[in-house]
């Protein structure tokens, strides 16, 4: 990875990579919250 994006880009690329996943896990939580499996638990 070092090489790809340098040294001076690499803890922007995680922290924007790091943003993106907690957005994606409270989108998915926010979209499955209300929602049941149909078991009845």
């Amino acid at each position: 990875m070092l090489l790809l994006f340098g040294s001076t880009r690499l803890p922007a690329l995680a922290r924007s990579l790091g943003q993106a996943s907690s957005e994606f896990k409270a989108g998915t939580r926010e979209k499955t919250g209300g929602v049941t499996d149909g078991t009845g638990r």
